[in-house]
């Protein structure tokens, strides 16, 4: 994966929810859900000392899976679609 594709990736983290109604505030540790209006889970992301580590999944409507991407450290390691 290329620095653009992350850099890309991190441009539109904020845009995948929109239409949730939610404000997106990084975590310092741990994991971060975020929540569509209606309960649905859109995002769930996990962070070590503020920088994405682990597991991101992202969430359609009905509880279909739409991505899921692997951080290291803040740097994306893989992408499933």
């Amino acid at each position: 994966m290329g620095m653009k594709l992350v850099k890309v990736l991190t441009a539109i983290a904020p845009l995948l929810m929109a239409g949730c109604g939610e404000e997106v505030a990084q975590e310092e540790v741990g994991p971060f859900v975020a929540y569509c209006k209606d309960g649905q889970k859109k995002m769930e992301a996990n962070y070590k000392y503020g920088k994405q580590d682990g597991l991101t999944t992202n969430w359609i409507r009905y509880g279909q899976k739409k991505s899921e991407h692997t951080w290291k450290d803040d740097k994306l390691i893989a992408t499933e679609v």
